[in-house]
């Protein structure tokens, strides 16, 4: 996914399928985490919590989708958007977006370009799934149940997350207030 769309091994592909498409057919419950900072973070901490349920992770967080159990009942796949700008047919049953700020523009080309990317994978997602979003991107076409936040503080008070307890400062509350979050909405 690193080769951006202007590159002439993307010009001259004749079939050109994303690694999340080629494993779409097999991919199990998926959660995909995606955002400029903090994914990897956001990733571990799930897959922490969530090893009891046999969860793996992989994606950009070091192990390819090629490495990862098919037969493992949820994937934990840390999200670039590279690899979104490139997927057209797979979708997570629960994403977690964090922030987007200023990344990556000379590859996509304009902060537009970016967030459209990051976004891009709402139009796809089914009823009955899960987006946790920033509030500013709460208002995309989307089947998926949606849930906005401000900050960790908004996003823990609307989850019924006591905050309190979590012994991590910002910028890490926020990550593991999301890894929370995807644990909440997996065991109800």
């Amino acid at each position: 996914p690193g080769f951006p769309p202007q590159h002439s091994l993307i010009l001259q592909a004749r079939n050109l399928v994303s690694e999340y498409d080629f494993f779409e057919p097999v991919m199990p419950f998926s959660i995909w985490i995606s955002g400029t900072n903090g994914k990897t973070t956001t990733t571990q901490m799930c897959e922490h919590l969530l090893k009891p349920q046999g969860a793996l992770a992989g994606g950009n967080v070091g192990v390819p989708l090629a490495d990862l159990d098919e037969k493992a009942p949820i994937w934990i796949l840390e999200t670039s958007s590279f690899t979104f700008h490139y997927t057209k047919k797979a979708r997570p049953d629960i994403y977690l977006l964090l922030p987007i700020k200023p990344d990556h523009l000379s590859w996509h080309g304009s902060m537009e370009a970016y967030i459209e990317a990051k976004l891009s994978v709402l139009s796809r997602m089914k009823e009955g799934s899960v987006a946790i979003l920033p509030k500013a991107y709460g208002e995309q076409k989307t089947l998926a149940h949606v849930i906005t936040y401000e900050n960790e503080h908004d996003l823990s008070m609307q989850m019924g997350i006591d905050i309190e307890k979590i012994s991590f400062k910002t910028p890490f509350l926020l990550d593991a207030t999301l890894a929370l979050c995807a644990q909440k909405n997996l065991t109800r």
